[in-house]
């Protein structure tokens, strides 16, 4: 999956925002971290003028969009890219720091603790978010009391 379709596909997985808001309070959420929850998937711009391409849909994502409160599951993205090592770390599941290799394109989870190689999670950037894509998909159905 590319970064735009990324994008493009978590967003039609919400109602309206006020339907969305409506079950969201339901559940006893404050209206305001119902607004805030909501927000979270909105993939609001960055300040950039023009939107940059990249040829890894993660770097690009991150580029031109704040996902500072986006989270799935235990998931969650950086504020910013950092680069270490011959890898770019872009996010994190649980406290393990989760990076780009820049010689392979694999996705690779290291510890925290020790900065120690743990796992491939995908071969490649677009296979990740097709995989997070997923993971997303559950647990907004799940917030919004959707699963089937």
């Amino acid at each position: 999956m590319q970064a735009q379709e990324f994008v493009k596909r978590v967003k039609e997985l919400l109602p309206p925002v006020e339907e969305s808001t409506a079950i969201l309070r339901k559940q006893g959420f404050t209206e305001k971290s119902a607004q805030d929850w909501l927000k979270d998937y909105s993939f609001p711009r960055r300040n950039n003028t023009r939107y940059e391409e990249h040829e890894d849909p993660i770097i690009e994502l991150l580029t031109n969009f704040d996902l500072f409160g986006f989270a799935a599951m235990s998931f969650c993205f950086e504020s910013e890219l950092t680069s270490e090592d011959g890898r770019i770390i872009f996010g994190s599941l649980e406290a393990e720091p989760l990076s780009i290799n820049v010689g392979t394109g694999e996705i690779e989870m290291y510890s925290h603790d020790n900065d120690k190689y743990l796992l491939d999670c995908a071969a490649s950037s677009s296979q990740f978010l097709d995989a997070l894509f997923v993971a997303t998909e559950l647990y907004i159905n799940r917030m919004l009391d959707k699963a089937d």
